[in-house]
Order: C-alpha cells, then sequence, then structure tokens
C-alpha cells in the first residue's frame, strides 16, 4: 500500500465522534463529484492552513470534513488524488512553476558599441597580391622562432638517442633549419591538404602515376620526412606554466589565440559550438560525437562570429575536477570562452548542450544575452512548457524574471531559451525563399548559430593534417588552418571581395611561402625551353654577358650560319685558393671538339675557359682565341702555351702571341 492510499484510509476511517458535529451533514465525496478536501483549491492549486484556523471547512455547504493539522496536500509525501477533477501532481507543478508567468517584460538594452567591430590589423594594398602579408599577422615571426628552436632541438635529440645506426645513416644527423625552410615546410604541408597523396613518398617520386614535380622542386622527399618527424612546440626552451596535454601546445596555443582576438573585434552576434578533429589513435580523452563526420577524435569548444571567424579555442583535455561548487562546469566554460566578451553586450547563441536558466541568469550579470536550444531535463525549467502536448505549428512559452522559456512544435518539440526575444511568431524564408511562421528565437537562433560549422565546412575542403600517431602534430596543423581561414576572413573583409574563393586565396599563400612566382607556369618552371638557331635575337635565359656571335662558315659547309657562345669567367679568393665559375655555357648541335684552356697554378694545371668548337679547321682556332682575349679582357703574352699535336692551332698561336713559346701536352706525352 503507497502513501497516497495511506492518506485516503486515514481520511476516511477518521473517528468523527471527536468532533463536535452532527455525523449527518457529512456527504460521500465519492458521490459529489465538486467535492474538494480541504488545502485543495478548485483551480487544482494548494492553500495553507494555519493551527489556529478551524478544524472545519465550511467554504462548501454540501461538504463538511474535518481537515488534520499540520497535513500539508502539496507535499508530495501526502498527494494523493480524491476527485476525477482535481490532482495534485497538478497542484505540485503549479506550485513549482509559481515564479513563471506568461507576460511580457521590457528587454535589458546592454548598449553593445557597434563602432569597436571591425579589423585591428594594419593591412595594406600590397596584401590584394601577397595574402602573406595578412598571414604573418596571425602566424608571426614569434610563433615561427618557436617552432624552429622547438624542431632543432628535437631533431638533434632524435639523433642522439640510443639505437643502432648505419653509416651515413640520415638518422644520425639532423640540419637545422631556418626561417626560409620551414615556411617552405608549412607551404608543402597547405598544398597537401589541397593535392592528396595516400602515400606522402609519392609526392616526391619519379612514378608518372604520381609525378608531382613541384614537391622535389622545393624540397627533397627525404629532408620533409625529417622535418615532419622533428616538428614540435614543446622544446623550444620557454618557461610554460601549463601542465597536462596543453604543454606539448604551449605557448604557441596562447600566442595564436590572443592573435586572433586582436586581429578582428566580433559583432554583436556570438555563438558557440564543438568542433571534432578526426584521430582514431589511442588517446585518454579522445571524444565520440554522434553527429559529426569524424564521429572520433580531439574535442575543441570553439567561440565563432556567425560568419565563421574564429575568435577563441578551448581544446577538452579530458575529466576535469573543479572547485568551483556555484557554477557547473559547463556554465565555467562558457565563461572561460567568453572572458574578453563579457560586460559588452554582446548576445551569445548556443545549442542545448550549454544553455540552462542558470547560465542565462549568469550571463545577464554579466551583460550577455542568450539565445538557443535547451534540453528539456535541465534543473529549473517551467514543468508546464516541458509536458504540454502540442500540435503541429502550437508555440507556447512562460517567462520568469528575463529569461523566456518557449516551445514549438514543427516535426517535433524545440524547447528554447532567450533572453533578448520576446517569443512571438514571425515570417520566417528558408534559403529557397519559401516564407513560413516561426517563433522568432528560432528563426534567429537559425541565423547567428552557424559560425562553428562554417568554418569546419571551410577547413575540412582542404585538410593538411597528415596521418600520425602524434595527436599534438594534428592540433598544430589544425591551428595553422583555422589561421589561414581566419587570415581568409580579414582578406575579404579587408578588400570587399565577396566571390573570392578560399581555394584561390590558399594557392595565393602557398605560392608566397615556398617563393614561386605567380605569373609563371609549369611549362616555364619545368621544361626546358628549345633552343632556335633561326633566330638571331639572345635567349632570354642568356646573361647580359654572354653573346652569340656568328663563326665563319668553312669550305663547302652546308648550313647558312652557325654560331658561337661565349661564357664568362668569375674568379674570387678564397683561402688563397683560386675558384671559376662557368656560367650559361651554350652548347651548339653538333659538337666537333672541346678546347679546354688551363693555367699553371702552384704546380697544378687549373682549367679557365672551355670552348665548344664546331669542327678543327684553320678559321675557327683563330677566331675563337681572338674572341677569348676581346671578350674576357685576357691582355696578356703567355711565355709558355701547351698545346697538343694540331698545326693549325700552332699556326694560331704563333700569329696572336710570336713572344709565346709552344710545348706539348703533357697529357699526350705519358
Amino acid at each position: 500500500m503507497n502513501s497516497q492510499e495511506q492518506i485516503v484510509n486515514q481520511l476516511l476511517d477518521e473517528d468523527f465522534d471527536s468532533y463536535d458535529s452532527d455525523v449527518s451533514m457529512i456527504d460521500d465525496s465519492d458521490a459529489d463529484p465538486n467535492f474538494y478536501p480541504p488545502g485543495v483549491a478548485e483551480n487544482g492549486g494548494s492553500t495553507r492552513s494555519s493551527p489556529d484556523e478551524s478544524n472545519y471547512d465550511l467554504s462548501n455547504s454540501n461538504a463538511l470534513v474535518p481537515q488534520r493539522q499540520n497535513l500539508d496536500l502539496s507535499d508530495d509525501e501526502y498527494s494523493t488524488e480524491v476527485s476525477s477533477s482535481s490532482s495534485s501532481d497538478e497542484s505540485e507543478k503549479n506550485d513549482e512553476d509559481s515564479d513563471w508567468v506568461d507576460d511580457y517584460k521590457t528587454i535589458f538594452d546592454f548598449k553593445f558599441n557597434s563602432n569597436s567591430s571591425g579589423i585591428k590589423l594594419n593591412i595594406l594594398e600590397s596584401a590584394k597580391e601577397s595574402p602573406i602579408e595578412i598571414f604573418n599577422q596571425i602566424w608571426t615571426d614569434d610563433i615561427l622562432e618557436i617552432i624552429i628552436s622547438s624542431t632543432n632541438n628535437y631533431g638533434k635529440n632524435l639523433t642522439l638517442k640510443n639505437r643502432p645506426h648505419n653509416k651515413n645513416s640520415r638518422g644520425s644527423t639532423f640540419k637545422n633549419t631556418d626561417k626560409e625552410e620551414i615556411n617552405k615546410f608549412l607551404g608543402l604541408c597547405l598544398l597537401f591538404g589541397s593535392a592528396k597523396f595516400s602515400v606522402l613518398r609519392d609526392a616526391f617520386s619519379n612514378n608518372p602515376l604520381y609525378y608531382y614535380p613541384i614537391a622535389k622542386k622545393i624540397m627533397s622527399g627525404r629532408r620533409f620526412e625529417q622535418l615532419l618527424n622533428s616538428f614540435s612546440v614543446e622544446y623550444a626552451d620557454k618557461i610554460v606554466s601549463a601542465d597536462g596535454p596543453m604543454k606539448k601546445l604551449e605557448p604557441v596555443y596562447t600566442m595564436l589565440i590572443n592573435n586572433f582576438q586582436n586581429a578582428f573585434y566580433p559583432r554583436i552576434e556570438l555563438s558557440l559550438d564543438e568542433s571534432l578533429l578526426l584521430h582514431r589513435g589511442r588517446l585518454g580523452f579522445r571524444q565520440y560525437i554522434k553527429g559529426k563526420k569524424a564521429k572520433y577524435g580531439i574535442k575543441f569548444y570553439e567561440l565563432c562570429c556567425p560568419d565563421g571567424y574564429v575568435l577563441n579555442i578551448e581544446m577538452y583535455k579530458g575529466k576535469q575536477f573543479s572547485n568551483a561548487a556555484l557554477t557547473s562546469k559547463i556554465d565555467n566554460l562558457v565563461l572561460r570562452l567568453m572572458a574578453p566578451y563579457l560586460n559588452k553586450g554582446h548576445h551569445l547563441f548556443m545549442d542545448n548542450y550549454y544553455n540552462s536558466v542558470n547560465l542565462s541568469n549568469l550571463l545577464l550579470k554579466h551583460k550577455t544575452h542568450t539565445t538557443g536550444t535547451l534540453r528539456s531535463n535541465r534543473r529549473g525549467n517551467p514543468k508546464y512548457v516541458v509536458q504540454k502536448k502540442l500540435k503541429k505549428g502550437d508555440h507556447i512559452w512562460k517567462r520568469q524574471n528575463s529569461v523566456y522559456i518557449s516551445k514549438w512544435k514543427d516535426k517535433r518539440d524545440v524547447l528554447c531559451i532567450t533572453t533578448n526575444y520576446q517569443p512571438k511568431m514571425i515570417v520566417s524564408k528558408n534559403k529557397y525563399g519559401q516564407e513560413k511562421l516561426k517563433p522568432i528565437e528560432i528563426a534567429r537562433y537559425n541565423d547567428y548559430m552557424s559560425g562553428v560549422d562554417r568554418a569546419d565546412q571551410m577547413i575540412s575542403y582542404y585538410s593538411c593534417p597528415r596521418k600520425s600517431a602524434k595527436w599534438y602534430k594534428k592540433v598544430i596543423f589544425h591551428l595553422l588552418e583555422v589561421a589561414v581561414w581566419n587570415s581568409f576572413f580579414l582578406y575579404k573583409q579587408h578588400f570587399g571581395c565577396d566571390d573570392f574563393r578560399f581555394k584561390t586565396y590558399r594557392d595565393l599563400l602557398i605560392k608566397d611561402l615556398i617563393k614561386i612566382p605567380k605569373n609563371k607556369t609549369a611549362t616555364e618552371l619545368f621544361q626546358l625551353k628549345k633552343y632556335s638557331r633561326k633566330s638571331n635575337q639572345r635567349e632570354d635565359h642568356l646573361r647580359d654577358d654572354h653573346f652569340e656571335e656568328p663563326i665563319p662558315l668553312p669550305p663547302n659547309f652546308k648550313r647558312q650560319k652557325k654560331f658561337k657562345t661565349v661564357c664568362s669567367v668569375i674568379s674570387k679568393k678564397q683561402e688563397n685558393k683560386l675558384q671559376f665559375n662557368v656560367r650559361n655555357v651554350g652548347l651548339l648541335n653538333t659538337v666537333h671538339d672541346l678546347s679546354c684552356k688551363c693555367g699553371l697554378k702552384n704546380g697544378h694545371y687549373v682549367p679557365l675557359i672551355f670552348c665548344s668548337l664546331p669542327d678543327k679547321s684553320i678559321e675557327t682556332y683563330p677566331y675563337t682565341l681572338r674572341s677569348i682575349v676581346n671578350k674576357c679582357n685576357l691582355l696578356f703574352s703567355p711565355k709558355y702555351v701547351t698545346v697538343d699535336f694540331k698545326i693549325s692551332i700552332h699556326k694560331v698561336i704563333v700569329e696572336i702571341w710570336p713572344d709565346s713559346k709552344i710545348i706539348g701536352c703533357r697529357f699526350r706525352l705519358t
């Protein structure tokens, strides 16, 4: 027998002889449908009687029932159903919902300063052609220095590990990287987000199925893998106060978030949601979110503008123990993410994971409005709104102080909470232009809640994180992608080019990072230009100190013209040794002889000039020697000239240097 049945039996078995009343005055309550026991009003509410009041309720002429003193029928312990038209459950609901009313109250205006919104960076007009100028103000040189220092230190540590190395193994040495190389490395990582390779080494191979010449032009595959293996920010010799997983990401993580917030100040609307970075490796704080594309991975809580600009990020680090007793963990999370924007009049949109009556009241104290969906089992919800059965299109709401909770039924029940709108139905248009009646709080939620999803969508198209067991590397690459997206957002906002595509911006940025000319085509970069004999004009690849001059034709020569390209020789002293560099030697298609002009230095013959000769005729040698003397300014008279046994070259030397003595070539005599 439950407590309700016990109370009913007590009322029915009461000894009425102890009361100063007539038994004939008592009617059967079961036979009287209008009968209400004392303490229960007709509308289902409850009234409390004081101990000094009479033991009888004479308000109903048909009933005179003794009332037990100190008996409160509105309590759960004594609630009972005594008639078909009245219920103590409704009495309890109305008692709890007494603070919820159905009238409007004036919405607080916190006077948001719209003049403070906008870009805070100094962007030059030259950034329109060089997006790296904007990117470098977010991904700053300080961040690059930390990456370079940590990568170099970690790379050296890997070479010192106690593992056997083969002779000349690439794992036994590490060459320190610098800013130019690390920019090229990051550019290739971004490029591989667009050009997908199942195996990273295929991007650097000569396999015709995967041939990708730009990668090999920037750096070798082995060097890229070595930098990727050593890529980190933890070993930069910086003092970091973070502990746990965040020590793998600090201080780059904090510096980058500060740069996001300093580069742009948002408008009044903000959105907060979670994002998931795919990672299926072993990780203590890996999360599963059914509604996300990745399903498994590292969860981030992100605060964004409705257009997708990311303002603040907090990574889920596993179960944390908080000493805060007044607010829940979710409330503390929202307050941490909103810390730079509290008390400034913003309007925050959140989904049902975050929203509650307590959080809305808490943010109102910090001059911040909230709007979003709400879970039906949150503490403090009005039971009338939660339990009310609705037909399609019905809309009900209640208000407690400045918090409105409403329910609307479309295909299913949708529970909402807001402090910035008075619930009412308005006409809303979808993306196809179709009009439909919706509550204003739901229509505005749909307009401003998609910031995080917008950022995730654009980043996912060209995601650069590689397959890696190191979770922190994926997080750093994810932050790099967020920095690229935010810089693109600033680019569009500043130059007003709404039709400018994110992929086009990425391509321009990658070209700046890997130092590829923007106006060069693949044919100009990777294919040699064919030499044409039909033109007397110099080719573009020839420098100003090189000349194409006609060579006298030998007798009975079939061609009409022959050309000779003479190279310039630049000498310089380094460590008391002569070094000779030959630049852009032009060769004819038909080569009959290759002459080498040498000089004696410290008892050794040093090559000075190389000439490609079309033939060995007596006309070719004098022209060649005169060209060397005139073009290279070799105004001297050698004492000895070593040549081979060709008579034609002997005659030319006697003619040009009559005082020189001819001796035999050494390699001919040995």
